[in-house]
C-alpha cells in the first residue's frame, strides 16, 4: 500500500466505520442522500461537508446547530 494522504484518509474512514459500527446504508438513509454518494466518499473520489460533520456529530456525541457553508466564488 502506498502511504499518501488518500490512503491514511481511507484507513482513518475504516477504522471510524468499524468502532462506530456504521454502514453506509445506514448513513445514507440518515442524511437523506444517495448510497452512491457515500460509496464515492468512503473510496475518496468525492468529498462532503455533510458526511464530514455527520461523522464529528457522531464520534464526538454532540448536535452542531446552525451550520452554514461559506461558499465564495
Amino acid at each position: 500500500m502506498q502511504n499518501c494522504a488518500d490512503c491514511k484518509r481511507k484507513i482513518v474512514l475504516k477504522v471510524i466505520f468499524t468502532i462506530l459500527n456504521l454502514k453506509p446504508s445506514e448513513i445514507a438513509r440518515g442524511l437523506n442522500i444517495s448510497r452512491s454518494l457515500v460509496s464515492k466518499y468512503l473510496a475518496g473520489e468525492r468529498h462532503s461537508h455533510e458526511l464530514d460533520l455527520y461523522l464529528i456529530e457522531r464520534i464526538f456525541s454532540i448536535k452542531v446547530k446552525d451550520y452554514a457553508r461559506n461558499v465564495t466564488r
